[in-house]
């Protein structure tokens, strides 16, 4: 009896509490709800109508008066922080029902208090003086432009309709009118000064130009582009605010008549720049280097340095700290100051190479700041500091450059963990991965990273079987060297390449998979050159790969050949075989991508590869050698697997802020690749993969597809071990297309919430002879150009240093499905949900 009678509490308590929520909420959904009487709610951010003489977006965000924030289309901050006030007011019979216990009391304040404070929005109300902001920001936009005599007025209509009583819409009207030109630009030097300075202005190159409408900023960018101009000719003193610039409001026309008789309609103006003073012109004396450990800071004893230039060395002193000319040459015009205990991880030839200031050459801001940067790129020092000495007495200044020489050796070390269950996961594994890294390698900046990665795993609980069977791993170990330059047998005399901060890459690996269904060994080189197209500015990257080359040794258990490999087709059982990849990669990157909320912006990505082509060659020669006449098999030394292909693709993105606290970012990913020669279908490592954590959400790791295919189906899986075997024998294709959108919004604190969907799928091609890999599913055509579809919601937690994320995916329309549409799937097997964790944001 008193088990029932607390279960008929509960039950009521449960049906109060739904029922008090569902009429708050109900109630919360009238956004005025809460408003005293007079006033009147925004109800949109206000729009501006104009002559389009100006950008409408630079007329849009001189207005500072914003509408409550959405979510997508309702005011979901409003609407929540009204939902806490009416919550708050409430004194109905269900409240004082449901809040008899002080537990559940002190839940629903704090539930008040973080609809209200935390997460809830005020309402924006109608404000006689924003709205006198916006009119003055608008003019002053239209002034700094040469508009100016503009109209500007706000335009307030209180709206009568039932869903919108007690609301305003705000509008502003501009007419910019007639925009003052630049007639004539006069430079006024200072008395004292020497007229060859003209020659360092260079007025043909100035920001204001006759017959351009007038503009404010054109201003500050030609007083910035004198300043350095003159900067970088020795004037190293001079600075913006010996520059003004006056107007000749005397001077200004209207109606003025050209050489023809015709009434010029615009209006002009002439503009002065006045210099009101020219400091001396100064030119560089001595370069000094000074060059200190982590522990130098704390001594600084003369007698600890060594103090040295080239062209003083004597043989001496060059035996005795033995510097060669190869670390320290004759030629070298620099002063270098060092603590003894580093003279020997030092090359000073190479930092020489990154100093682009010379003595006895008059001062360059310019050639300054391009040393500082590329010293900076170094990842041998923690920082590097220029100051300056002048002389006035012979107008020459020293140049001192500090360094300081990070940490050679760095270690780091980090662990992951993941659930294996196939059905509703995208959860990499428990592992983790320790780094060596070793800065300056070889005395010029390199960088040695030596890692190794280790996961594992178990496999669903059978019977009978021990826990050791149970267990799969995966062991690696990768080692890269990462030069600060070009490693290319020829150099370009006439350009300094250095100059596009390149970075080159030699890196080898080697990796362990052992499951239960097979073992495989990898074993990988690759050579890697990466460049700015604009020296210091990352915006086009390039990256080329001239040599990839894999060789893989796999090993199938003889249940897992013969229930799962031998009933693939001949051109896939080849992923389980041994097999040689050789590839040429290049990638070009052009890209502003940050996710500012601000403005937008982009990245794209175009791919090109181009493989097997090396061990074709081997094969031929080889082949010869041996008088093999089997040249047409595809077999490096009879039993290396090779294909030839090329492959190309195309990836876009970009972030569309929507608010100041939301954005929506769009992904595109299209490509194809096509085998050649002998070969029939492009190999494993080069096929297109889709599904998981950055692709398709909905759908495991690398499953979706091919076209309209079902490999459950195909393979006729009825057990878990074979179900579990999808996931490794997934095939990808030749073909793929991705979309991807995301709508991201703040939700208060360190959360952030997304609305996201994808679509995608990958196929193959048709070949030449033969069946299809797996059927005419798989292919490219119009029956099977079909897309899997899936929506769901993300939960980000930003913790500043990374952001942690969870993905929730629902599949909508799965292609191998007949029906295709999921949730009308009487099956709930088939209904597919699927959870993602990963870090940082998929795109």
């Amino acid at each position: 009896m008193e088990m029932a009678c607390i279960r008929t509490k509960v039950r009521k308590s449960l049906a109060l509490m739904t029922l008090l929520c569902l009429s708050f909420a109900f109630i919360a959904c009238n956004p005025t709800k809460h408003l005293a009487p007079g006033q009147l709610l925004v109800q949109n951010t206000p729009k501006v109508k104009s002559e389009r003489k100006l950008p409408e977006s630079a007329l849009n965000e001189a207005v500072k008066t914003e509408a409550n924030r959405r979510m997508l289309y309702p005011r979901t901050y409003l609407h929540l922080y009204n939902l806490g006030l009416t919550m708050h007011k409430d004194s109905s019979w269900l409240k004082r029902g449901l809040l008899k216990s002080s537990r559940i009391t002190k839940s629903y304040n704090n539930t008040v208090n973080w609809l209200v404070n935390k997460i809830g929005e005020p309402p924006v109300l109608l404000n006689q003086a924003s709205i006198d902001a916006d009119v003055v920001s608008l003019r002053e936009l239209c002034f700094s432009n040469g508009y100016f005599y503009p109209s500007v007025s706000a335009e307030i209509d209180t709206l009568k309709g039932i869903f919108d009583r007690g609301q305003v819409a705000i509008k502003y009207q501009v007419q910019e009118g007639t925009a003052y030109k630049i007639r004539k630009l006069n430079y006024i030097l200072p008395p004292s000064a020497d007229s060859t300075i003209f020659k360092y202005i260079k007025a043909e190159n100035s920001l204001l130009k006759p017959e351009e409408n007038y503009r404010q900023i054109s201003f500050a960018g030609e007083r910035a582009r004198l300043t350095n101009n003159l900067r970088d000719n020795g004037y190293f003193s001079f600075s913006q605010n010996l520059i003004n610039f006056e107007v000749d409001s005397l001077n200004i026309r209207e109606n003025e008549v050209d050489s023809a008789g015709q009434v010029l309609e615009n209006k002009y103006l002439d503009i002065l720049v006045i210099f009101e003073r020219i400091p001396p012109r100064y030119q560089v004396r001595e370069i000094n280097l000074n060059i200190k450990s982590l522990n130098s800071s704390l001594s600084v004893n003369p007698e600890d340095f060594v103090n040295m230039r080239g062209e003083f060395l004597t043989e001496e002193f060059r035996e005795k700290w033995k510097i060669s000319q190869d670390i320290l040459h004759d030629s070298i015009p620099l002063n270098f100051s060092i603590d003894k205990d580093h003279i020997h991880v030092v090359n000073f030839n190479f930092l020489a190479s990154r100093i682009h200031l010379k003595e006895e050459d008059p001062f360059s801001q310019t050639e300054a700041r391009k040393t500082q940067r590329r010293l900076g790129e170094l990842g041998m020092f923690q920082y590097a500091i220029i100051n300056y000495v002048l002389i006035d007495s012979i107008q020459a200044l020293d140049v001192n450059i500090d360094l300081q020489l990070a940490t050679r050796y760095q270690m780091k070390f980090g662990v992951e963990s993941f659930s294996q269950n196939i059905f509703t996961s995208n959860i990499p594994g428990i592992g983790g991965n320790f780094t060596i890294r070793n800065r300056n390698t070889f005395h010029k900046s390199e960088f040695l990273d030596w890692a190794v990665q280790a996961r594992i795993g178990w496999y669903a609980s059978e019977e009978g079987a021990s826990q050791f069977q149970r267990v799969f791993y995966e062991v690696g170990t990768e080692l890269n060297l990462n030069f600060p330059r070009f490693l290319l047998p020829f150099g370009n005399k006439k350009r300094d390449l250095s100059l596009l901060s390149p970075i080159s890459t030699m890196s080898a690996s080697l990796k362990r998979v052992d499951r239960r269904e097979f073992a495989r060994t990898q074993a990988g080189f690759q050579l890697t050159y990466r460049w700015n197209h604009k020296p210091f500015q990352d915006r086009a990257v390039s990256r080329l790969r001239p040599i990839v080359l894999e060789v893989i040794d796999i090993d199938t258990q003889e249940e897992f050949q013969t229930t799962v490999v031998d009933s693939l087709a001949p051109a896939i059982r080849r992923d389980f075989e041994n097999r040689i990849s050789s590839r040429l990669e290049y990638s070009f990157t052009y890209q502003n991508y940050q996710s500012t909320r601000i403005f937008p912006t982009f990245w794209a990505q175009f791919n090109i590869e181009w493989g097997g082509n090396l061990p074709f060659l081997l094969d031929g020669l080889t082949s010869l050698a041996i008088s093999d006449t089997s040249t047409t098999d595809n077999l490096l030394f009879g039993r290396l697997f090779y294909g030839q292909y090329g492959k190309i693709s195309v990836e876009t993105k970009f972030s569309i802020p929507l608010s100041r606290q939301s954005d929506l970012v769009l992904r595109g990913f299209i490509g194809g690749a096509l085998p050649y020669n002998e070969t029939s279908t492009v190999p494993r490592e080069s096929r297109f993969f889709s599904g998981g954590t950055n692709s398709m959400r909905g759908w495991r790791s690398n499953t979706l597809g091919p076209g309209t295919t079902s490999l459950q189906d195909l393979l006729e899986f009825d057990s878990e071990d074979q179900i579990q075997g999808i996931s490794l024998i997934a095939p990808g294709g030749e073909y793929i297309l991705e979309l991807n959108a995301e709508y991201r919004f703040r939700a208060g604190g360190m959360l952030e919430l997304a609305l996201f969907t994808d679509a995608g799928n990958v196929w193959f091609h048709r070949p030449k002879n033969g069946e299809p890999p797996l059927g005419e599913k798989s292919l490219l055509t119009r029956e099977n150009l079909k897309l899997g579809w899936d929506a769901g919601i993300g939960f980000r937690f930003d913790f500043s240093f990374l952001i942690l994320r969870i993905d929730v995916a629902q599949q909508l329309y799965a292609p191998d499905l007949e029906n295709g549409w999921i949730l009308g799937n009487a099956n709930s097997r088939d209904r597919r949900p699927q959870l993602n964790l990963g870090i940082n944001y998929p795109f």
